[in-house]
């Protein structure tokens, strides 16, 4: 497994951990919330910054 599987992968299983606790009423307060939310734009950004990353690094292989 690469790198940047193995932090796709991690990204994904806190989401999906993040979804369960949203979706599950398991927020005690709208400061948990925000906080929860935060965490998903982050995530989501990193995500994408990972999956460019990895594009890019595979087509400057190519050359």
């Amino acid at each position: 497994m690469d790198l940047y599987t193995y932090l796709l992968d991690k990204i994904e299983k806190r989401q999906i951990e993040i979804s369960e606790t949203l979706m599950s009423n398991g927020i005690a307060n709208m400061e948990q919330y925000h906080h929860l939310m935060g965490q998903v734009f982050a995530f989501s950004e990193l995500e994408s910054v990972i999956k460019e990353t990895r594009k890019r690094m595979e087509t400057a292989d190519d050359d």
